[in-house]
């Protein structure tokens, strides 16, 4: 489990039937997670591990309200 909120955010009264859109990014033992998170119009929040995906951190808001189809990947630098 990546979201520590309660529910999965997915919008089930036929207007988006697909649920929320998540990506994930992975490089040695570091895992990272973005989703939209469609109880709070559209953010994107993100959680990131250093265990190979045993545990996350804290969620943590990435963009802002209106915002759709998150995609993560890593820079050069890590």
């Amino acid at each position: 489990r990546v979201s520590e909120g309660s529910g999965n955010g997915r919008v089930t009264d036929g207007i988006i039937p697909d649920g929320p859109r998540m990506s994930l990014a992975v490089r040695g033992s570091t895992v990272c997670a973005a989703w939209e998170d469609r109880r709070s119009r559209f953010t994107i929040a993100g959680a990131c591990s250093t265990d190979g995906g045993q545990s996350f951190g804290a969620n943590f808001q990435i963009a802002g309200s209106d915002d759709f189809n998150p995609r993560l990947a890593f820079g050069p630098d890590g």
